[in-house]
């Protein structure tokens, strides 16, 4: 990119700081952003008509997150998405996104390549989900992301692998003694 391209891009994105706790999108709202994460930490997860949260993704420094279900078809959304430390972001609009798509088509074809990594990087997770035990689940979580088991709270680990808090207790203590 040129430096004009840059400038061009940095006009379509807005910086957006969110404290812990904030929710950037509740399900059921429309979903019309999506979000690079610059530093912090964000959550996707549903919410079951029980109540309980199930954690769908986190995205860390360098991420894109997004109900992309929502987002792509201009609904509602199927996730809620809440900061679980202070998180500093680049948000771009539904609107903007087609607009930078238009002006610039380069960008296309990465978010044409960011949407399918995210979609084989979900596939893989279903079937993993289907046909590995809690405990491997559990050594995949860590292997893929050392750097996010400190910043987030272990039942927000536990909901990702499928397992209750307690359950996710027991796996680390077999795993601190083995």
């Amino acid at each position: 990119m040129t430096d004009d391209d840059f400038d061009l891009f940095m006009s379509f994105i807005q910086l957006k700081v969110f404290p812990r706790k904030h929710f950037l999108l509740h399900q059921g709202a429309p979903s019309n952003e999506i979000f690079y994460v610059i530093n912090g930490c964000l959550r996707a997860f549903h919410t079951d008509a029980d109540g309980n949260d199930k954690a769908v993704m986190f995205a860390s420094n360098d991420w894109w997150i997004t109900d992309i279900s929502g987002f792509t078809n201009e609904s509602k959304a199927i996730v809620s998405i809440d900061a679980l430390e202070e998180t500093e972001v680049y948000a771009l609009s539904r609107y903007n996104f087609d607009k930078l798509l238009d002006e610039m088509p380069i960008f296309e074809r990465f978010f044409r390549q960011l949407f399918q990594h995210a979609y084989m990087r979900e596939q893989k997770r279903s079937i993993q989900n289907l046909s590995l035990s809690a405990a491997s689940r559990y050594d995949f979580f860590l292997r893929s992301y050392p750097h996010l088991q400190s910043k987030i709270a272990g039942k927000h680990i536990a909901s990702y692998i499928g397992v209750t808090p307690e359950f996710l207790s027991v796996l680390r203590s077999r795993k601190a003694n083995s």
